[in-house]
């Protein structure tokens, strides 16, 4: 972490402020380019870097053929997620931070049989489903100001059964140089229904559980996958 303000003691306690070292990138700029595929997306960003020697490295073990367009000077940090066209937005995954060191990741953690469950080591649940960001469909389409690419039957389905239609328009000019094929521009839109679950409703669990049960099941790491078993809401 890097300290940004220190405040004055107040009652012997002195405030310090400090945010994560990867917020470094936010004062790395990055030129325009565009390259197709994952990996060579990487490259261009860390090749297009102003300045070049700022000591961050950039991995991944994703896959992914969706090209990128960068048409102005952006923040590094802001092509890594948060925004439309970023790394996350594009391919999905999860970002692990260490150090200088920045990975994107299909999965930070893994699935090592750990289990929290009622009756056993389950001490609170909520559960809260939240339909308000659900999107039934989407309509892509891509343009550079005179030509434009539109699919034929409009929109996409995303995958589940629904009483109700609600369409997300998805520009992905910025994915294609050129004018893309009508097959490419919906495989781009497939894909950036998967990596972003389209039609999936936000489900948020909050919990707690006897410290206890790490020592019966196993350890638990951050950002591993565990399993919850509530049958009260099945």
């Amino acid at each position: 972490f890097r300290i940004y303000q220190i405040g004055k003691p107040l009652n012997g306690i002195v405030e310090i402020y400090a945010q994560h070292i990867s917020y470094d990138l936010s004062g790395v700029a990055v030129s325009p380019f565009s390259a197709t595929g994952i990996d060579n997306v990487i490259s261009a960003m860390l090749e297009n870097s102003v300045p070049k020697n700022h000591g961050f490295t950039l991995t991944t073990n994703e896959a992914g053929g969706t090209g990128i367009i960068v048409d102005f000077p952006s923040s590094f940090r802001s092509l890594l997620g948060g925004t439309e066209g970023s790394l996350l937005d594009i391919y999905g995954g999860e970002f692990k931070y260490d150090r200088f060191a920045v990975s994107l990741l299909g999965a930070r953690g893994e699935d090592r049989g750990f289990e929290i469950r009622y009756g056993k080591n389950l001490i609170s649940f909520e559960q809260e489903e939240n339909c308000a960001s659900v999107y039934t469909d989407v309509y892509p389409y891509w343009t550079d100001g005179k030509e434009k690419v539109f699919l034929d039957e409009k929109t996409i389905r995303a995958p589940g059964d629904y009483d109700f239609t609600k369409v997300y328009t998805l520009d992905l000019s910025s994915y294609f140089e050129t004018a893309p094929s009508k097959d490419s521009l919906k495989a781009a839109a497939q894909n950036y229904m998967s990596a972003n679950k389209i039609g999936v409703p936000r489900v948020s669990l909050k919990l707690s559980y006897e410290d206890f049960a790490e020592n019966q099941n196993g350890a638990v790491q951050l950002c591993d996958i565990v399993t919850v078993v509530f049958p009260k809401l099945n």
